[in-house]
């Protein structure tokens, strides 16, 4: 019999190439995610220590432009973290959208895989039948050959 040949191997092998794309992608998304939550780290940090040293010096006596200084600075800190927590939440629905584009390549290539499973057990059982089909000539004729060999005399007698 002849050999195994899935005749979607190319739309299955497509399957898996744009599968493995899409993961790729939502890798990179993730990696801007944990560069954006870093980011976000450090804007907090930033803002409890000059919190902590405005709290800190304000006890000491400051000159008003001073004071007004290190509020601006907070405030653009402020700023900067709730900018930062938009992206941070953009880049979830991001994250969240890939991650569907992900399960359904999945699911397509899943889709074909369990086809070409068929189609394999399907060649496997037509395989198994046509040795059967072979095995039983074999016997059929063998069974021919030994009646043929007892009626035939034997020469030389």
């Amino acid at each position: 019999m002849k050999q195994f040949k899935f005749s979607l191997n190319t739309i299955l092998d497509y399957r898996e190439h744009v599968e493995e794309n899409e993961k790729h992608i939502l890798s990179s998304m993730r990696i801007v995610m944990n560069e954006l939550m870093a980011e976000l780290s450090e804007l907090q940090e930033d803002y409890r220590q000059h919190t902590e040293e405005y709290v800190s010096s304000t006890g000491q006596g400051l000159f008003p432009h001073e004071i007004q200084t290190r509020l601006t600075y907070l405030k653009s800190v402020e700023k900067k973290i709730e900018q930062k927590l938009y992206e941070i939440y953009k880049q979830e629905q991001r994250i969240l959208r890939q991650t569907e584009v992900v399960i359904e390549a999945s699911k397509e290539k899943k889709t074909i895989g369990r086809l070409k499973e068929k189609h394999y057990e399907n060649y496997l059982q037509a395989s198994m039948k046509e040795q059967e089909k072979l095995i039983d000539e074999f016997v059929t004729n063998a069974r021919s050959n030994t009646d043929i060999g007892v009626i035939m005399p034997i020469e030389g007698r």
